[in-house]
């Protein structure tokens, strides 16, 4: 089963188990809180006029790649996880 980024970080730290990540752990998310993605959501809701796109992309502005995802749940854990890089195609 998939899980997010984080998430499998943390429970690598706390159990060892071994996570994969596709590709050379370079690729980029941007990551945001998520109260941030629910107060927007709630002035979507309470809009009084309609909305004029179709599509609406959110972020923080700010990526980061695997690898430092990686080094950041490190040190907040205090333990590096279990990690493994497969390529992009893995299944």
């Amino acid at each position: 089963k998939r899980r997010g980024l984080i998430l499998s970080l943390v429970q690598s730290c706390l159990d060892n188990r071994s996570i994969k990540i596709r590709g050379n752990g370079e690729q980029e998310r941007d990551y945001f809180p998520v109260d941030d993605l629910c107060n927007l959501i709630f002035l979507f809701v309470n809009l009084k006029q309609d909305f004029p796109y179709s599509v609406l992309n959110v972020g923080s502005g700010k990526s980061y790649s695997a690898k430092q995802v990686v080094s950041m749940v490190s040190a907040l854990m205090n333990k590096e996880p279990n990690v493994e890089y497969y390529p992009q195609n893995y299944s």
